[in-house]
């Protein structure tokens, strides 16, 4: 009731693990997120495939989960556009689906963006950076970035001899 409606228990558990610091890193709290919001609606096909205005019912569902998630964390960038993101592709999806037909619809919005933009799009980046890396360089690198990291380990995988400092 402290956020406008029902919390499901998956987003509870989120919110909570983002606020002790659990979920680190902007990919790693967008992940989670992404697969909290597929939990909460694969959680509620049947309620939304009975819907005459499925838009409006996602809206309603979604609201009080994420500003409780808001109210445990401030949302990071990546886990913003993400929502965006999710909210436009549903509301292109065809009224009067299935129960079954929005279960695989929202599966593969949900996995498509996780694999585009944390599988695909930092392997293209990794491939790029480590064009620009030579045998004998030193890195310097401040805080943490998956990505970074990611780009380092396959300089290295690729035979560069490199210094990193962090």
């Amino acid at each position: 009731p402290v956020v406008g409606g029902p919390v499901h228990p998956v987003i509870v558990q989120l919110g909570l693990q983002h606020a002790e610091g659990e979920v680190v890193g902007s990919s790693g709290r967008c992940t989670t997120l992404l697969m909290a919001l597929k939990t909460l609606l694969m959680d509620s096909l049947q309620q939304l495939a009975a819907s005459s205005d499925i838009n409006k019912d996602i809206d309603n569902l979604l609201k009080p989960n994420l500003t409780f998630l808001k109210q445990c964390r401030q949302l990071s960038i990546s886990m913003s556009n993400a929502i965006r993101y999710l909210k436009r592709e549903i509301r292109q999806l065809e009224k009067n689906l299935s129960a079954e037909d929005l279960k695989s619809n929202f599966e593969e919005i949900i996995d498509d963006f996780i694999n585009i933009n944390f599988t695909l799009h930092p392997k293209a980046i990794s491939e790029t950076a480590n064009k620009k890396i030579r045998n004998g360089d030193v890195i310097l690198t401040y805080s943490h970035s998956k990505l970074v990291e990611r780009v380092l380990l396959d300089a290295v995988e690729s035979g560069k001899k490199i210094k990193v400092i962090m």
